[in-house]
């Protein structure tokens, strides 16, 4: 892959999406703009990237992450977190930086209500702190702190999932296809 691949990729991303606004969709315009054009666009900024591009390809990632957020449109789906921890898993490589990032991350997918069972388990694996983020998220979605954050309630564990405020989960979208 060209080393300039997610340039073209997020470019081109966005050229669709102007398209599309201008009524550019339907028969004889450009199809619907999918969750896997954007997945792509993620999938591009981690394939043979190099230590120099790094930094430049985060940006594109979290670029594309956004477009996706704000198009009315398309689908935000879980692999597309799963998918944008895994660039910061690639393309971060201070730790401090890459914990802040996915701790961010998972306070969006909350605040979303996108925070699905399995994207869940890689945020706890990734998150050493997990349980004071949650506390955080709640406080910072408006809502009631529940004990999440009592330290005697789990030990070390996780919160079970089901345990987390519905909100966080009310919005998941996945395709069956």
């Amino acid at each position: 892959s060209h080393p300039d691949a997610p340039l073209y990729a997020i470019e081109t991303l966005r050229n669709l999406q102007k398209s599309q606004e201008k009524g550019g969709g339907g028969e004889e315009g450009i199809k619907p703009i999918t969750v896997d054009t954007y997945l792509n666009v993620l999938e591009a900024t981690t394939t043979n990237c190099s230590k120099h591009h790094q930094q430049r390809n985060i940006g594109i990632a979290i670029d594309a992450f956004n477009l996706l957020r704000a198009a009315a449109t398309t689908a935000m789906e879980p692999i597309v977190y799963d998918k944008l921890i895994h660039c910061c898993d690639c393309l971060i490589s201070n730790d401090q930086d890459r914990l802040k990032m996915i701790t961010a991350l998972f306070h969006l997918s909350c605040q979303d209500g996108k925070l699905h069972q399995r994207t869940y388990e890689i945020f706890c694996n990734k998150l050493p702190s997990l349980k004071q983020t949650i506390h955080e998220s709640t406080i910072a979605n408006g809502m009631t702190p529940t004990n999440t954050h009592h330290p005697k309630q789990h030990g070390k564990k996780p919160i079970p999932f089901e345990k987390l405020p519905s909100e966080w989960t009310q919005n998941i979208q996945i395709r069956t296809k």
